[in-house]
């Protein structure tokens, strides 16, 4: 294996190539949103694309990534050998047409140098800066629709610009949600749903931990929708019955809105004391799963919820909101527990029962598991993936 470092300073395009193999190989272009500073944490999208650059190559498929900055995620492809370039790409706005054309001029030079059969974006923001690059070389591409769009952006992200040939969706309730609208600006792309994945090897099955004190933890960063304020409540109501069990809160305000003091002064209002563990933004999550008993989710709503899968394949049953594409994860009562949204109360009482009956503990644990490993595992997302791209290329073919 050789590294080839090539840097284009007129371009401002740095790539790391990290592949060299005299076996026939396709390359798939894959285009993220992030990083763009290299204080940036990884979010889920971010990881679900790491996930899916590893596995590529066993499918006989070379991932080449185009990120806008170094950070974390370049660290991480440096670590897992995924070819990459550092580009800071800027969207499509006519208003700026010099800007604009010459956007359009380098992403066609970079495409073409790449030379991908495919362009895979992995999120809907970055459509507008290499859409009509990929069309004037004839290279088809597709769109994973991995959050919520908001009230005009399809409009403004795909009306008079080339199309996605097909939308990966990464659960029923999402494409349900938004798929009428953007069809309706892009009448012939193609829809799939292909649910996220996790690396089982980074998340090995643990038995209960020892109790008490037993702990319940909540893995995700301070966003309103993500309704801390309920776990919190839910804590208040189990402290009423016992007083042997710790809160964890795992994440931070990563968008810097003073959420935290918030939750913090709420802990103090219902006096849960030192019960409740702030334990910020950590990179050891397998391990942090091994010493709790429940994970909770308390989310208004998710596209998809990773930080289940995660959970389920520790182990650990989850007490989810019933809401988004949770559902989807999740058979209440088989191998996790679904309540109603902002009904912390039926949190409380569902945490309660699974603390004290180690029988169910154990029955919703081994289900976890068996469901995570069957649905939810690299190989499985990775087998969806590929038949998406063989459908899409066969069908570009037949078009052209």
């Amino acid at each position: 294996m050789i590294l080839h470092i090539k840097i284009k300073p007129n371009d401002q395009h740095q790539t790391k190539q990290l592949l060299v193999t005299k076996t026939p190989m396709r390359i798939v272009l894959l285009i993220n949103n992030g990083p763009i500073s290299p204080e940036q944490q990884l979010g889920g999208g971010d990881i679900s694309l790491l996930t899916l650059a590893n596995a590529l190559p066993q499918c006989g498929w070379i991932p080449h990534v185009i990120v806008p900055s170094e950070g974390q995620l370049t660290k991480l492809f440096d670590k897992k050998k995924v070819n990459y370039s550092v580009f800071p790409f800027k969207n499509t706005y006519w208003q700026t047409p010099f800007s604009t054309f010459k956007n359009i001029y380098t992403w066609h030079k970079i495409i073409k140098s790449i030379n991908p059969l495919l362009i895979h974006a992995n999120t809907t923001s970055v459509n507008r800066s290499f859409s009509i690059a990929a069309a004037l070389l004839n290279i088809p591409y597709i769109t994973h629709v991995r959050l919520g769009m908001d009230p005009g952006e399809t409009k403004w992200t795909y009306q008079y610009l080339p199309k996605p040939n097909a939308f990966i969706f990464v659960s029923k309730a999402l494409q349900n949600e938004y798929w009428q609208e953007i069809s309706h600006y892009c009448p012939r792309s193609s829809t799939f749903i292909v649910h996220n994945a996790i690396e089982l090897e980074r998340f090995t099955p643990t038995r209960r931990p020892d109790g008490p004190p037993y702990r319940i933890g909540v893995f995700a960063n301070f966003a309103p929708l993500k309704r801390h304020e309920d776990f919190l409540l839910m804590a208040s109501e189990i402290n009423k019955k016992r007083s042997d069990i710790e809160y964890w809160i795992i994440g931070d305000d990563t968008e810097n809105s003073h959420r935290r003091q918030t939750l913090i002064n709420l802990t103090n209002k219902l006096k849960l004391g030192e019960s409740v563990k702030f334990m910020g933004h950590r990179e050891d999550i397998p391990w942090l799963l091994s010493q709790i008993h429940i994970s909770i989710l308390t989310s208004e709503t998710e596209s998809f919820g990773r930080v289940i899968i995660e959970s389920m394949a520790a182990g650990r049953p989850v007490i989810a909101s019933r809401t988004g594409g949770i559902p989807e994860i999740i058979e209440n009562q088989i191998d996790g527990l679904l309540v109603n949204v902002g009904d912390y109360k039926a949190f409380a009482n569902a945490a309660i029962d699974l603390i004290g009956n180690q029988h169910k503990w154990n029955i919703i644990s081994k289900n976890s598991i068996t469901k995570v490993q069957s649905n939810f595992s690299s190989h499985a997302h990775i087998k969806k993936i590929i038949q998406v791209y063989e459908s899409i290329l066969q069908r570009h073919k037949n078009r052209t």
